[in-house]
This record gives structure tokens, C-alpha cells and sequence, in this order.
């Protein structure tokens, strides 16, 4: 039994080989009408997709890119895609992708950081894959990409704050120390070192039990989740003198799913504070004696 071919090919070309001018139309405009039909899909696409020819020169710009980048296809094509359209400091790196994929190594989720021809900033998460002609010689490279730029905005906007956070606790002019959900030290900032007269590099991953009896009790409650403001408790320092804290225990959570990961603790030196009060009711328990 004869297989029938035509039943196999998808509909638009089964449609056309049916067609009752087929013997005119031929091969020939087979081949036309595929390459349209990519041409259209290439287009028409909701990404980014732009390549370049063995030269690094542009021979691939869809509309996604045009409007992303602000340039247009007939601006950009036959450019040098990494000297036209990139920034001196991202050149060697886009270059080393175009090359490897021109070796048929491909890359893949390569951030690129471009700029558009209103000189905005933008972001894409690229893959370089390597372009093959019909003979699987390579002529070029293909980036497929994804604008993902305001997530890598957002994500260096959180890493600022995180920084400044992290330079404000550790110079901050109060004592501010922290642990995990073990109770043991992973922030300690000058001050707390100042206090205490332990420095950071000598209690880093060790139990806070080791400063207080007392603190343990308080850190397992702040790690239920009951945060304890105006704590007042006592410790002796690595000299032997006592010393207070008012503290407020506040529990720590994971940002993206609110799991406890820790206790932080920030507090105020009311050493003075506490004995002049002391020294004032005993005198007065004195004198309430006589």
C-alpha cells in the first residue's frame, strides 16, 4: 500500500499542494512559502529575537527588538551588533558569547546589558544559539532573548538597600547583634564588640548563650515569633564588669516565604543608668531603716 504523503504534511502545505494550480505554483514556491511563513513568526514575535552574520554584523532584527531598542531594522542591519550596540565595558564579554556559538558552543541565560537609542538602560537574559544553513554549515549566531529588566533593576535596588542596611547596623552608635534559629551569632556590630569587649571575628557562628544565662530564654521567645521590647538584662563583659541592656528582641523572617531564620536584637547601654538607680534605692531603703 502506497503511503499517502500528502496526509502527512501539515495543513497550510497540504492546502497548497491540493491547490489546482500546484503543477504551476512548484517546488520552488513551496520553499518561498515556508520561508514566509518563518519570516512572519520571526516577526511577529512577542520576544527579542536579533542576529548576526560570521562577522558580527546584524542580519536579524524582529519587531520585539526594534521596539525594545528603539532602533529599527534598517538601522540595524549589517551594524556590527557588539561595537554599535553595546557599551565599551560589555564589548570582550558579548563578543566571547558570539564566538563560542560561532564554534557551535552555545550560551544560555547570558544577561546582556544594552542601551537604547534614547540611551535608557535595558536588560536581556539571552540565548546564543548557534545559525546553521541547510547544508549544517554555520553562518551566524541567533539570540533569542527576554527584556528582564526591571527584575534585575529591582534585584540591584534590593542589593543597595541591603548594603546600606548592612553599613548602618554595623556602624550604628547603639549595639545591635544578632543569631540564627540555632541562637548562634551571625551579626555583631562595632559597638556590641565595644561593650562586650569581644570582637566579631571571635563569637561569628558561636551560641549567644556564652554572653548571658538569661538571653537564651529571651532568644527562644523572639524565635516563636513574640518579639520583647525594653528587655533589660545583664551580662559581665570580657573584663569582668557588669554591664545593662535595654533590648528590643525582634524575630527575623525570610522574605519570600516568612520563615523565621533568626532574632534581632538591638539594644542600649543603660549600665550607668541602672546602677545610679540601684545606688538611689538602696540609699533610700536606708534611710527608711532608720
Amino acid at each position: 500500500q502506497e503511503v499517502d504523503f500528502i496526509a502527512l504534511l501539515p495543513v497550510p502545505y497540504k492546502s497548497l499542494i491540493q491547490h489546482p494550480d500546484f503543477n504551476a505554483i512548484g517546488l520552488v514556491d513551496l520553499t518561498m512559502f515556508e520561508e514566509k511563513k518563518s519570516r512572519k513568526l520571526v516577526d511577529s514575535a512577542n520576544t527579542p529575537i536579533f542576529g548576526v552574520d560570521v562577522n558580527g554584523n546584524v542580519n536579524e532584527w524582529n519587531y520585539k527588538t526594534s521596539e525594545i531598542t528603539g532602533y529599527t531594522r534598517e538601522e540595524a542591519f549589517n551594524k556590527p551588533f557588539v561595537k554599535t550596540f553595546l557599551e565599551p565595558d560589555e564589548q570582550e564579554s558579548m563578543q566571547e558569547v558570539l564566538i563560542l556559538a560561532l564554534k557551535g558552543i552555545e550560551t544560555s541565560n547570558y544577561e546582556l546589558e544594552i542601551y537604547t537609542k534614547n540611551h535608557e538602560q535595558r536588560f536581556l537574559l539571552v540565548n546564543a544559539t548557534t545559525w546553521r544553513d541547510t547544508d549544517n554549515n554555520i553562518v551566524g549566531v541567533v539570540g533569542v532573548a527576554q527584556d528582564v529588566t526591571e527584575s534585575v533593576k529591582n534585584d540591584r535596588a534590593l542589593a543597595a538597600s541591603a548594603r546600606d542596611l548592612k553599613l548602618l547596623v554595623t556602624t550604628a552608635n547603639t549595639p545591635i547583634f544578632g543569631v540564627d534559629t540555632n541562637g548562634d551569632v551571625n551579626i555583631w556590630n562595632k559597638k556590641t564588640a565595644e561593650i562586650t569587649g569581644y570582637r566579631k571575628e571571635e563569637v561569628l557562628g558561636k551560641s549567644i548563650s556564652f554572653l548571658s544565662d538569661d538571653i537564651k530564654g529571651l532568644i527562644d521567645r523572639a524565635l516563636e515569633g513574640n518579639d520583647i521590647s525594653n528587655c533589660t538584662f545583664q551580662f559581665a563583659n570580657r573584663s569582668g564588669d557588669i554591664k545593662h541592656l535595654l533590648t528590643n528582641f525582634t524575630c527575623r523572617r525570610d522574605f519570600e516565604d516568612s520563615k523565621t531564620v533568626g532574632v534581632l536584637a538591638v539594644g542600649q547601654d543603660v549600665t550607668e543608668t541602672t546602677q545610679h538607680d540601684r545606688a538611689a534605692a538602696s540609699v533610700a531603703n536606708e534611710l527608711r531603716q532608720l
